[in-house]
C-alpha cells in the first residue's frame, strides 16, 4: 500500500515511533515554515497594493538598460522663469524624487524644476549591469534635457551623493563650451584671407552664442555633499564591510517575507528619519525590496570608482576635483554641523569633513560656504528656507555675472 511504511503501520505510525525530539523538531518546522509562507504571501500582497496606490508622479525616460523615473515641473509664473536657469534637484545615496516632493511646487515659484531618479529607486527600474550607476545617471540627466529641449542654464543642487554628479555634470558641460571655442579659434587661425578670417570669426561668434545658454552652468548648490575628502573615508572606514558582506541571500529572504518592512517601521533600517512622517508609507515601498539594498551599495562602489579608491582594481579616475575645476561658476556649499555634537565621530573625523566640504568650496572663484547651525544631514527638510535662499542667492550671482559678461546696449 502506498501509504504504508513497513508491515505494522502507515505514516501516521511511522511519526508515532519517531523520538520526541524529533517529533518536537518537525512541529516547529512546519509552524516555522506555514507561517513564512503565510508571510510571504501578505507581503506581496502589500507589494500589490502600494503599487496601485503610489503611482508616478512624472514620466519615463526609456534607455537601453531599462526605464528611469523623472518629475519636471513648469515654473508657475512663466514670465519670471523666462531667462531664469532650470534647477535641477538630486538626491543622495538610497534616495529619489521622494525627498524633494514637498518642495516641488515652492522651487517652481521660482523657475522650472526637474528631478531625476537613479535605477533601482523609486519607480525607476533596477539594473545591475557592473556599469557606474553615478556616470549612467549623469548621461540619463543630458538626455532628459535634450528629450525636454531645455535651452536654459541649468542650476545644480546636489545632495550627499549627488555632489559627485553634480561636480561630473558640470565639467561635462564646462568643457563642451570650451572645446566648441577651441574648434573656432583654430578655424579662424587655419584661414588665411581676410574674408575667411571673417567669417570664421562670425561663425566663432554664432556658434558660441548659440550654445551659450544651452550648455553653461548657472551654479552648483552642494548640501552636505559628497567630494573625494568624503569619498576617501568612505574607503576606509567601510573596506571591511564591503569585502566580507554575506548578507544578500539573507536580505533578499527577509524582503519576500516582509522583514524588511518590519524593520523600517521600527526604524532600524538607514534613511527613515530622513522623511517627513507622512511620506513613510511611500518610502517602504521601495525601501522594503531587496533591490534597494543593493542599489545603494552599487551607488557607494560606484561613488569609490569615480575617484579611483576601489580596492584591488586600478580604475581611472573618472571625476577629477581640484582647486579652480569649475572656473567662475557661482558655487554655494551648505555645511550643517550635526557631526559636531556627535558622540560617536572619531577624532580627526570631523576636521577631514569640515575640510573636504571647504574643498569644494574652491573648485570655483565664486564660491561661498555656509555653516548651518543645528541641523542634521537632511538640510532641505530641517532648513528649507536656507535652502530656498541659496537658491535666490546663485541665481542673482548668476545673473549678475551674466549681466557683466554682456556690453549694455547703448541708446540712440
Amino acid at each position: 500500500m502506498s501509504g504504508e511504511v513497513g508491515e505494522d503501520g502507515g505514516v501516521i505510525a511511522a511519526l508515532k515511533s519517531l523520538p520526541k525530539a524529533v517529533k518536537i523538531t518537525l512541529a516547529a518546522g512546519s509552524v516555522i515554515g506555514s507561517s513564512l509562507a503565510m508571510a510571504g504571501l501578505f507581503e506581496s500582497f502589500i507589494r500589490f497594493m502600494e503599487n496601485k496606490r503610489f503611482k508616478p508622479a512624472g514620466k519615463f525616460l526609456e534607455t537601453s538598460k531599462g526605464a528611469v523615473h523623472y518629475v519636471y515641473r513648469k515654473c508657475t509664473s512663466e514670465s519670471e522663469s523666462m531667462d531664469r536657469p532650470i534647477l535641477i534637484l538630486d538626491s543622495g545615496i538610497g534616495c529619489w524624487s521622494l525627498v524633494y516632493r514637498t518642495h516641488l511646487e515652492e522651487f517652481a515659484e521660482i523657475t522650472d524644476v526637474l528631478v531625476l531618479d537613479r535605477y533601482g529607486y523609486g519607480h525607476s527600474s533596477y539594473v545591475n549591469d557592473g556599469s557606474n550607476r553615478i556616470i549612467d545617471h549623469v548621461d540619463n540627466l543630458e538626455t532628459v534635457l535634450k528629450l525636454l529641449e531645455i535651452d536654459q542654464p541649468i542650476l545644480f543642487l546636489a545632495h550627499s551623493l549627488a555632489g559627485v554628479s553634480a561636480t561630473c555634470f558640470a565639467r561635462k558641460r564646462k568643457s563642451s563650451i570650451h572645446s566648441l571655442t577651441k574648434a573656432c579659434f583654430v578655424l579662424c587661425l587655419s584661414s588665411k584671407s581676410c574674408f575667411k578670417v571673417s567669417l570664421a570669426f562670425l561663425l566663432n561668434f554664432a556658434c558660441f552664442a548659440a550654445v551659450r545658454n544651452k550648455t553653461r552652468m548657472a551654479g552648483v548648490i552642494y548640501i552636505d555633499a559628497m567630494t573625494r575628502g568624503g569619498a576617501e573615508l568612505f574607503a576606509e572606514k567601510m573596506a571591511t564591510r564591503r569585502n566580507t558582506s554575506k548578507t544578500g541571500y539573507l536580505g533578499k529572504f527577509l524582503s519576500h517575507v516582509g522583514g524588511l518592512r518590519l524593520l523600517t517601521y521600527l526604524g532600524k533600517l538607514p534613511t527613515v528619519g530622513a522623511y517627513a512622517r507622512e511620506l513613510l508609507p511611500e518610502l517602504v515601498r521601495t525601501t522594503t525590496k531587496w533591490e534597494w539594498f543593493s542599489s545603494f551599495k552599487m551607488d557607494l562602489e560606484s561613488c569609490l570608482q569615480c575617484y579611483g579608491l576601489v580596492e584591488n582594481q586600478v580604475a581611472e579616475e573618472l571625476v577629477h576635483e581640484s582647486e579652480g575645476c569649475l572656473d567662475d561658476i557661482p558655487i554655494a556649499v551648505l555645511a550643517p554641523d550635526y557631526l559636531s555634537h556627535s558622540k560617536l565621530i572619531e577624532p580627526g573625523m570631523l576636521e577631514r569633513v569640515t575640510q573636504a566640504q571647504k574643498n569644494a568650496a574652491n573648485f570655483s572663484s565664486d564660491s561661498k560656504f555656509v555653516t548651518i547651525q543645528d541641523c542634521s544631514h537632511w538640510v532641505m527638510w530641517d532648513k528649507p528656507d536656507v535652502v530656498l535662499d541659496t537658491v535666490w542667492d546663485v541665481i542673482s550671482r548668476y545673473e549678475k555675472s551674466t549681466e557683466n559678461r554682456i556690453p549694455p546696449e547703448t541708446g540712440h
